[in-house]
């Protein structure tokens, strides 16, 4: 694989994203990506150019003087490291008031029903040990946070093994009411079910066995192979959920159907869809009749779900 910077406009559109604060540019209406900007303007008679424009031209976005490609400049320098860390656009971005952090602790309450994080072995939060953060989290650290506020926790268990410290760590900081596990191990789920009967312990499918999914396949056959498994999720659903002890049901959204939610429903089995991340894919599920949508962009999917309501 070959690791490759983003474009100029592609970053500075993520940062907005990220941070809420949308990029300005003289002569377009505010909530201009800068994506649609086709070129950089000319230099001003008076005083600098908006800090958006400096960006841009910064991290190699050409002025379109010629028609070649060759134009775009995609050296990596000192000078955007320095723009990432210390730069006047991140700064405003991230200190600004009115930001999507400020606009949160404002509220006094998250935009999100309920946070789910991935437990490796060692109650470490990752998605597998290979993918821990420098600066490691534990489940008690992440369960001490959340204590304090108004949301549900959705513990997913990577690995059989350490179902019991899960269990144990739930208790010890008495959220066992606010929390629910799943895990694409049905050894795991028979395990919990045994140990807390009361929990509510959901299956997920598909399980990545031998790493397939860290190959970049041709979208047409990664399409095919989603649609034949999607056929087949209303046979499979019953045989889940009975391996595992489950009573819920965590699918990956390219297998979620209203077939295979009606026959999970059936069984008692509420359903979670992972992860839908635009527009049009959390409209299916809700179409689909899921119960619980993961997102990472919760309020994409919040303002999505507020569109559909008010139709």
């Amino acid at each position: 694989a070959v690791v490759r910077a983003l474009p100029a406009e592609a970053l500075l559109d993520a940062i907005s994203q990220v941070t809420g604060m949308p990029a300005e540019f003289d002569g377009y209406p505010a909530g201009t990506r800068a994506g649609q900007v086709p070129c950089l303007p000319g230099p001003r008679r008076k005083g600098e150019p908006e800090l958006s424009v400096r960006f841009l031209r910064q991290f190699g976005k050409p002025e379109r003087l010629l028609s070649c490609a060759c134009e775009r400049s995609d050296t990596s320098t000192l000078n955007q490291a320095l723009q990432l860390m210390t730069g006047p656009l991140m700064h405003n971005a991230v200190s600004a008031a009115d930001n999507r952090v400020g606009k949160l602790m404002k509220s006094g309450k998250s935009t999100a029903d309920i946070v789910e994080f991935d437990i490796s072995p060692g109650l470490r939060l990752g998605h597998s040990l290979d993918e821990l953060p420098e600066e490691e989290l534990t489940l008690d650290d992440a369960l001490e946070f959340l204590g304090g506020h108004d949301v549900g926790l959705h513990l997913d268990i990577k690995l059989p093994g350490y179902e019991d410290g899960v269990l144990e760590a739930l208790r010890r900081h008495r959220l066992e009411d606010r929390a629910y596990v799943s895990t694409a191990f049905a050894l795991t789920g028979r395990r919990i079910a045994a140990r807390a009967p009361g929990c509510t312990v959901a299956i997920g499918y598909p399980r990545d066995r031998v790493g397939i999914s860290k190959l970049r396949w041709p979208v047409p056959l990664t399409r095919a192979g989603a649609a034949a498994l999607r056929q087949a999720m209303p046979v499979r659903v019953p045989v889940l959920l009975r391996w595992a002890r489950a009573n819920a049901l965590s699918l990956h959204q390219t297998l979620c159907s209203r077939a295979a939610v009606s026959v999970a429903h059936r069984l008692g089995a509420p359903v979670l869809a992972w992860t839908a991340n635009d527009p049009a894919t959390v409209r299916r599920l809700v179409a689909a009749g899921v119960d619980g949508i993961v997102s990472d962009d919760p309020e994409m999917a919040l303002e999505t779900l507020a569109t559909l309501l008010a139709q």
